[in-house]
């Protein structure tokens, strides 16, 4: 799905309604825009050091591999990507390590907030 405005993240365009009980709840929210998430990608080099660093070939690290390389075939066919994003492993880093990344606030008339992250 191809998004109607440069500002506005999927998840705000399909869901404005869930986006705006998750912002107005309370707890902290961090969001990491495809602009950071299209700049970790999934190359052969990193394919090869997943599998050199992963010990074995548990049931694990074959769906992961698996994983990667449907999303790979995916990203080629549909987005014309030569190399996949990363979108959740981005997130799993920021709760992991924060300090990796700089936030600042950019906040733009035509969505409800867009928070940039820079690894």
């Amino acid at each position: 799905m191809r998004l109607k405005s440069e500002t506005a993240l999927l998840c705000l365009q399909t869901d404005p309604e869930a986006a705006k009980i998750v912002f107005e709840c309370g707890a902290p929210v961090v969001m990491l825009p495809v602009e950071l998430t299209h700049t970790a990608l999934v190359t052969p080099d990193v394919l090869n050091r997943i599998s050199a660093e992963l010990v074995g070939n548990t049931p694990f690290l074959h769906l992961v591999k698996q994983l990667l390389l449907y999303f790979a075939e995916s990203y080629k066919t549909v987005f014309k990507f030569d190399n996949p994003p990363l979108h959740d492993p981005c997130a799993v880093a920021y709760v992991i390590a924060p300090e990796m990344f700089q936030v600042s606030l950019n906040i733009a008339a035509s969505a409800l907030c867009c928070c940039c992250f820079h690894c």
